[in-house]
This record gives structure tokens, sequence and C-alpha cells, in this order.
């Protein structure tokens, strides 16, 4: 058994052999046979370890990704502007954020370009 902890209360075990661990660019066949269709994209400006999952239908789950609006309070924070580009070049209509809500009707925002 592997033991995770979370925060100062949550404590997880997942059985040696039960997880699988993909990469990013298998993370299409991964979520197929699922019944999703989308991607999951490597997001690291918020922790090294983030990631966003891309849906082809156009929704975005970007978790503790800080919104783009933010972007001018952090002055010439190039990493989040960078995962931004990365998550815009999918064209998403509504992300969903772990703090700030959603965002509907999604547009790119000046200064931005899709990669």
């Amino acid at each position: 058994m592997i033991r995770l902890k979370y925060g100062n209360t949550n404590t997880f075990f997942i059985r040696e052999g039960s997880a699988k661990v993909i990469s990013c660019a298998e993370s299409r066949a991964f979520l197929e046979p699922l019944g999703i269709a989308g991607e999951i994209i490597h997001t690291p400006s918020h922790s090294a370890d983030s990631i966003s999952l891309i849906l082809d239908e156009g929704d975005a789950f970007v978790g503790d990704l800080e919104p783009f609006t933010y972007l001018s309070a952090y002055e010439e924070n190039e990493p989040l502007r960078r995962d931004w580009e990365h998550v815009m070049a999918h064209h998403p209509k509504r992300i969903f954020f772990a703090h700030a809500g959603e965002m509907n009707d999604v547009r790119i925002p000046d200064g931005y370009e899709a990669e």
C-alpha cells in the first residue's frame, strides 16, 4: 500500500499496481475508453505538477490556474502567460476554476497568442 497524505486530516491509501501514471501525450488515448473526448495538458505556473483537462466540446477544467484576468497583477508572470496561451490554443468555450468559479463565452484576451 502507498500512503498519500493530503492536508492535515486526509489520508488515502492506494494499492500498489492499481494506479497508472501516464504522460500528457498519452492522455487522449487513456481518456477515450472512459468516454471522455479530450486531453490533459501541463499547466505548471501554479505548481510543477499542475494539469488542466481540456474537453473537445469546449470545456476546460484548469484547477488552481490563476484566471488570465489576474495576469496584470503579477507583473511579467511568463509561466502564467504560457499556460494561458496553451489553454487558449484549444479554443475553450467555458473555463472552470477550482476556486474562481466558471467563465462562459471565453474570448482570447488582448496580449495573448494561441500556441
